[in-house]
């Protein structure tokens, strides 16, 4: 693929400038003549973890930061209210470089960078590859900031210069570990530094885009803030009171609250990009458009107040975020057509002049442009979103989940002494970003009984003590439970950070052993893949966690889906909704 790429632009360059400029001014894209073609420029900004709830131009949130720059950014452009991305930040950077979803790409959850797995494979085409193509190689362009597509598998160092940036400067990871105290890689060479992330990503875009007056030019701005760790900002970027403790570096932190933290990372990331936008050199600002977007929702502990239906899930606070458009060629006003972050894509595609169809044959796409908003907020574009999350990323994935057949967890023996038995009936085991809720039961123990429920791989050893074999001779987790008075136990236990490979298995005291101790059966944990849905129309939203279970939200009257239509029997609209984005479920993928 890079090789037939690299033959294709060739031959673009090669046509006469004529032809060049005759060809672009003729695609469908093209919104004016040959001057605004080579003129345009593009720079597309995001945010990482900004939901919809944390800035005032939406009027969702509470408590919010002063966001002056975006606030106005919104009042001169346009505001989208219906954009959705995907739940986590590699699968929708993934969508905006390539305008395919997470199924296509094979990128649905989170990439770990310096691992050997799979990142976004480099045969797929990407934004500056795009504009390679379609425009003879016209366009200058740059990745500055977060990349988070790449593995060693995948570019290593150079993953952004292989996938067609001409030019980045940034990070290759999912998170800081200090925002003032980083690795900033330039094309494949490292350089540590302890200036501020993110007037380092407007210090980096100014300086490349002043060395850019008289081409065109895309400049990719992903910023690392407002992501975790939560730290206070250089004091010049913001006005918030920040409390004396140390900030948490994540929700699970050291439970010093993050909100203050949050809001002063929030509003340093609108000064800089005020920053930014007013840097732009003199006439430049006029001949370019800007979008702002967030990549997921915000996390669950800097929502006011925390929801729980935040970043990661499919749930609106997890893939409802803000896109802002203004500058060259946008007009004023708000618009409610559904977008999503694969339409980055075709958007800046149509405002370069590229005829996707004829510059990307057989390739495809789910790529929509929202151009013609841009000048008419007042026009829609599709009938539905979709999102989605899987676990693995790479060939193969997302997984074909099985049928939704209630069944037992595989019993594997190592039972006695006593007559204590362990149970795990019900619903196949469907994954959570590789954990599962897993609901079990005992019967038989002594009433009242102390007792443990063992987790862990699978490897049987003697206990003396025990006077028994056991499944696992250094379970990863032990959990204490305590019997009732019939001698049983029941409940549902998440399996997070426990083991890869599960195997459960319960000791209890019992006086009536030789050992005092009854030892139940052990259970090998059948873990299936994740692979959870949703999709959307103007009105209704509907969940696929799992075939097992689904879940059904009216957006317009319940926009914080507090009551899942289907707990009750539906009305006839809500029926016709369900069986059509269903159906879009099935047919989709």
């Amino acid at each position: 693929m890079r090789g037939v790429i690299a033959c294709l632009v060739l031959l673009g360059t090669s046509l006469p400038v004529a032809s060049q400029r005759a060809r672009a001014a003729s695609s469908p894209g093209a919104l004016g003549g040959v001057d605004d073609l080579l003129s345009g420029n593009v720079l597309l900004l995001i945010a990482d973890d900004l939901g919809v709830d944390q800035l005032a131009a939406y009027g969702i949130g509470s408590d919010l930061p002063p966001t002056p720059n975006l606030d106005q950014m919104a009042a001169e452009g346009v505001l989208f209210r219906n954009a959705w991305s995907q739940p986590v930040c590699s699968p929708t950077r993934a969508t905006i470089q390539t305008g395919r979803y997470a199924f296509r790409t094979t990128i649905g959850g989170v990439i770990n960078t310096s691992s050997n797995e799979p990142g976004l494979s480099l045969d797929e085409v990407t934004l500056p590859e795009m504009l390679d193509l379609g425009t003879g190689a016209r366009y200058a362009h740059a990745m500055i900031g977060k990349w988070h597509l790449g593995t060693s598998q995948v570019g290593g160092a150079l993953a952004p210069d292989l996938a067609g940036y001409g030019y980045f400067a940034g990070t290759l990871g999912g998170q800081l570990g200090s925002y003032t105290n980083w690795q900033r890689w330039v094309n494949g060479v490292a350089n540590p530094t302890n200036a501020y992330a993110t007037s380092v990503c407007v210090d980096d875009a100014l300086d490349w885009i002043h060395a850019r007056q008289g081409e065109p030019w895309m400049c990719v701005v992903g910023f690392q803030a407002p992501h975790a760790p939560f730290h206070a900002p250089p004091a010049n970027l913001h006005t918030q009171s920040l409390p004396p403790v140390v900030p948490p570096t994540s929700c699970a932190g050291n439970g010093a609250d993050p909100r203050p933290f949050y809001k002063a990372m929030v509003q340093a990331l609108d000064t800089e990009i005020g920053r930014l936008l007013a840097g732009l050199p003199a006439g430049e600002r006029a001949r370019t458009t800007v979008l702002f977007l967030g990549d997921n929702g915000s996390e669950s502990c800097t929502q006011a107040p925390p929801s729980g239906r935040a970043k990661t899930t499919l749930y609106e606070g997890g893939v409802h975020v803000p896109l802002l458009a203004s500058g060259y060629r946008v007009g004023q006003g708000e618009c409610a057509a559904l977008v999503n972050t694969t339409d980055v894509f075709a958007t800046i595609a149509d405002l370069a002049g590229v005829d996707l169809s004829a510059t990307l044959p057989g390739v495809v796409l789910d790529s929509v442009s929202f151009v013609r908003c841009l000048a008419d907020p007042g026009l829609e574009l599709r009938e539905w979103l979709f999102a989605e999350t899987f676990d693995q990323n790479g060939p193969g994935e997302p997984p074909a989940l099985t049928a939704c057949v209630p069944s037992c967890q595989e019993d594997i023996g190592y039972d006695g002494p006593g007559n204590v038995v362990l149970a795990s009936c019900g619903p196949p085991l469907y994954g959570s970003f590789g954990s599962n809720n897993v609901t079990w039961q005992v019967v038989g123990g002594p009433p009242f009984a102390n007792g443990w429920l063992r987790i862990g791989a699978l490897q049987p050893i003697f206990v003396p003590t025990f006077g028994a074999w056991v499944a696992s001779s250094t379970p990863a987790s032990s959990l204490a439970i305590q019997l009732d008075a019939n001698g049983g136990y029941a409940t549902t236990t998440w399996t997070g950070n426990t083991s890869s490979e599960l195997h459960y298995q319960v000791v209890v005291q019992d006086p009536a052993q030789a050992s005092g101790y009854a030892v139940s059966n052990a259970l090998r944990m059948d873990l299936l893949g994740t692979h959870t849905r949703a999709v959307r129309n103007a009105r209704h939203k509907l969940i696929r966690q799992d075939p097992c279970t689904e879940e059904l939200y009216d957006l317009v009257a319940d926009p914080f889906e507090l009551t899942d239509l289907l707990q009750n029997p539906l009305g006839p609209e809500a029926v016709h909704a369900y069986l059509d984005l269903s159906a879009r479920l099935e047919t989709l993928h």
